[in-house]
């Protein structure tokens, strides 16, 4: 191994945490279209000077936290099937989240090295049992502070400001959306669109801590939502959710 150009190497290690409760079976297709459309968003990172390794934990009940990839080379994932994710059981996010974390934190690091967090969830945690929420936050605010890690969370029928104040995710990194057929299919679309924005950054600099993944205005957590059939373009749709919940600019 050539250690002096692993060191000069961009690499980015991103972990997708995935929601496989029974409520994501409705939006199963949409969900695993959005995953191979991001992959291969992800995999583009290579045109820019990036090595990309891609974690992917999927969880349910406690004691269904699936590894289903773990720092694979991105050139080598393959396309996700109906085989790979099967939606049943309970909302056990704080386990799934920090498992995630830890195989990050537990792959080899370097300088230029950086890490990106994906959490996609259409409910609230219900079932985690060695975690709790102050345990998480902890962890990622220790994580963040070192300006390598970027963390992000988008969520469907919940309160995005009770789960940011749980987690204590920066909440330009986090974003509501639909968990209907178009809303999720709009929601991926935009993941994909955000991860693009993020490469082009990463290309430039190995500190990522000042970057507003989902909401490039850094108010507050992006709404994609308010998307309907009929919309002339959904990807177009994206607003700053008010601390109000009411108010949406």
């Amino acid at each position: 191994m050539n250690l002096r150009k692993e060191n000069e190497e961009k690499i980015l290690r991103v972990a997708i945490v995935l929601d496989e409760s029974v409520s994501m079976g409705a939006v199963k297709k949409e969900t695993l279209s959005g995953l191979n459309e991001h992959i291969q968003e992800l995999r583009k990172g290579k045109e820019k000077g990036i090595t990309t390794y891609v974690t992917l934990v999927t969880f349910s009940g406690a004691d269904s936290i699936k590894e289903r990839y773990v720092n694979v080379l991105v050139d080598d994932m393959p396309d996700l099937t109906k085989k790979d994710y099967d939606p049943n059981g309970m909302t056990a996010m704080f386990d799934g989240l920090a498992r995630g974390l830890n195989l990050l934190k537990g792959a080899p690091d370097t300088e230029k090295t950086t890490y990106m967090v994906l959490v996609i969830t259409d409910g609230q945690e219900n079932a985690s049992k060695e975690f709790k929420g102050p345990q998480v936050k902890e962890m990622i605010t220790t994580l963040e502070a070192n300006k390598k890690w970027t963390i992000t969370y988008m969520g469907a029928n919940q309160d995005i400001f009770e789960v940011q104040d749980t987690l204590g995710i920066n909440p330009s990194n986090m974003a509501l959306y639909s968990s209907s057929s178009i809303g999720t299919k709009h929601a991926f679309r935009k993941m994909s669109d955000c991860t693009s924005q993020y490469l082009c950054a990463r290309a430039d600099t190995d500190n990522m801590s000042g970057f507003s993944f989902y909401n490039n205005n850094g108010t507050g957590p992006a709404d994609f939502s308010n998307v309907t059939v009929g919309d002339p373009d959904p990807s177009l749709v994206a607003y700053t959710i008010s601390s109000s919940n009411s108010d949406v600019k």
